[in-house]
């Protein structure tokens, strides 16, 4: 191989080695992660958003969740509406490709986002147009989220259908075991529809359609029967919309009606974000791709308190570790194919390259491995879980206290104000 070859192999190396710019806003999520959420908006870097480059996808997310939490939801919605629009330009992670797509490190290629964090775009600019009062384009926005879910499914299975081991028994092994990782990953994604959907049914009765309230509640029954409010929820938006299915449910429940008369009380929605998504790091055995390791954490769940007195609990509803680790389960098999076949052709480059030149050949070997660097970024700032309280109150104003169980601490969202009929939504947010 001539020299110009061998110049061009060690560029391409090096391109792969190119450093990520996620350290963007690093003091900030540092400060996010101890639980200081009004010193992280005051720590995010004063800088122009186009110097992240190919991160600014995750740019732009890291930072609506650090304005989210610190009850900043105008400028969340600012960052994470730009980071919506940018998914529709940016295929999802595409683990099919031909191999000639892999030669380079994958983290000098643009962020595009996994599958379950495109989903929780979506969630988190619903939850802060609820959390705003603006309940018609809350419930629009959620409503999308099936739909994303639905077409990132459809480039799935297309997507590993491409995929070629050829003849390498490790590829082989991993390529058989992707039936039962897409049907484990069909299931956690579906707790993710789940919170979409019931939080879809709460915000159509919210605006009066009750109609459509209790389609989207039966929906979320068929996915998490065990969910506590679904009872109450299919009692009370039955009697008004279809009363023959509520004579079913009154059968199936053995209760006559719904408890809340919602003509004279209000609620206050709790959504309770718990701990940390786990993090990206190099896979044990293969250290070429990315696995995911969870974040210690041990908060439960939220016990809610009303002017002082015990009310309720929050119920996990989502749970975005296990959407995240299985996400990655589901992809590795294909992904390694790619990654093996690099390294086939980078180590056979260098090869050929030592048969003429020695050192140069040696060096090509050790760029070989140097560049196959797994993508290791990730939305760092995510929770571990999403759960929900729903708190039945008179029209009144009151001081809510979550108390985490399993961590300790508490959190205070006061001078709530309830309304007869009315659904007020607050949020609050643990690291651990």
């Amino acid at each position: 191989m001539n020299m110009k070859k061998t110049c061009l192999v060690l560029a391409l190396a090096v391109v792969g080695c190119a450093p990520s710019m996620s350290r963007l806003d690093q003091r900030a999520k540092d400060e996010f992660k101890r639980g200081n959420f009004a010193g992280a908006t005051m720590a995010l870097d004063p800088v122009d958003p186009a110097i992240a480059g190919k991160d600014r996808l995750l740019f732009c997310m890291e930072r609506g969740i650090i304005h989210h939490t610190a009850g900043q939801y105008q400028q969340s919605n600012g960052y994470l509406l730009e980071a919506k629009e940018r998914t529709k330009d940016l295929q999802p992670i595409r683990t099919g490709e031909e191999v000639a797509t892999f030669l380079l490190n994958e983290n000098a290629a643009e962020y595009k986002g996994e599958d379950y964090e495109r989903l929780l775009i979506l969630a988190y600019v619903s939850m802060n147009c609820a959390l705003m009062g603006d309940l018609e384009n809350a419930r629009a926005v959620c409503g999308e989220i099936e739909v994303e879910m639905q077409r990132i499914n459809d480039i799935r299975q297309k997507d590993f259908a491409t995929a070629k081991p050829g003849n390498d028994p490790q590829a082989q092994q991993w390529c058989n075991k992707h039936a039962e990782l897409w049907q484990a990953r069909m299931v956690e994604y579906a707790h993710l529809n789940a919170f979409a959907t019931y939080l879809s049914g709460i915000l159509y009765e919210a605006i009066g359609e009750v109609g459509n309230a209790y389609i989207f509640y039966k929906r979320a029954y068929a996915i998490e029967p065990g969910f506590p409010y679904l009872t109450e929820d299919l009692l009370r938006t039955s009697k008004i919309a279809y009363p023959e299915e509520f004579e079913q449910w009154k059968r199936q429940f053995g209760r006559e009606d719904a408890a809340v008369d919602w003509k004279q009380m209000g609620e206050v929605v709790v959504i309770f974000q718990t701990g940390l998504a786990p993090r990206k790091i190099p896979a044990r055995d293969f250290p070429y791709v990315a696995a995911m390791q969870p974040m210690p954490g041990g908060t439960q769940f939220g016990q809610v308190y009303v002017n002082g007195q015990p009310h309720d609990r929050t119920y996990p509803l989502n749970n975005i570790e296990a959407q995240a680790v299985i996400t990655l389960q589901e992809q590795d098999a294909a992904v390694r194919v790619k990654r093996i076949a690099a390294l086939l052709v980078k180590h056979g480059v260098a090869e050929a390259v030592r048969q003429e030149n020695e050192a140069a050949g040696v060096l090509l070997h050790i760029f070989a491995e140097v560049s196959e660097q797994p993508d290791l970024r990730f939305w760092e700032t995510l929770p571990r879980e999403l759960q929900i309280a729903r708190v039945a109150l008179p029209p009144g104003t009151y001081n809510l206290t979550i108390e985490p169980v399993g961590s300790g601490g508490t959190m205070r969202c006061d001078n709530v104000i309830v309304k007869p009929g009315g659904h007020v939504f607050v949020t609050l947010r643990t690291v651990w």
